[in-house]
C-alpha cells in the first residue's frame, strides 16, 4: 500500500504557487479588493486579520503619507495599508523598520483626520 502525500499549496490568480496557510486566501481577497479600488473593504480585512494574529504580522516599510507596508511572516506576503487603520497596539509593539516613525505618523495622520485637515 502507497501512501498519497496532499499538496498543501495554492494557486492564486497570477498562476503564482503559494504555500497553504489559512489567511492566504484573506490575503489574495485584500489584495484583490485593493486592485479594484475597494480601499474601505481591504483595510476593514487587513484590520481585522491583524487584530487576530499581531504576532503574524511586521511593519516591512517605511509609513509614507500615511501608509504603512506590512507582511505576514508565516507566508511572506506583503501588502500597503492605511497607519491610521492598524491597531495602535500593533504599532507600539511591533520590531519592524521604523517602528518610532509610524507611532508618530499615526498620531499625525489621525489628529489631521480628526481634526479635518
Amino acid at each position: 500500500m502507497t501512501n498519497t502525500i496532499k499538496s498543501t499549496s495554492v494557486v492564486d490568480s497570477l498562476g503564482v504557487k503559494e504555500a497553504a496557510h489559512p489567511v492566504l486566501a484573506d490575503l489574495l481577497k485584500a489584495k484583490e479588493l485593493s486592485d479594484h479600488k475597494k480601499y474601505i473593504q481591504k483595510n476593514t480585512l487587513l484590520r481585522k486579520l491583524v487584530e487576530a494574529s499581531p504576532e503574524d504580522f511586521e511593519i516591512s516599510q517605511d509609513p509614507e503619507n500615511g501608509i504603512l507596508g506590512i507582511s505576514h511572516r508565516p507566508t511572506g506576503f506583503k501588502i500597503h495599508t492605511l497607519v491610521r487603520n492598524m491597531p495602535t497596539n500593533f504599532l507600539q509593539s511591533n520590531e519592524g523598520v521604523m517602528k518610532q516613525k509610524a507611532l508618530k505618523s499615526a498620531a499625525s495622520v489621525r489628529l489631521n483626520y480628526v481634526m479635518g485637515y
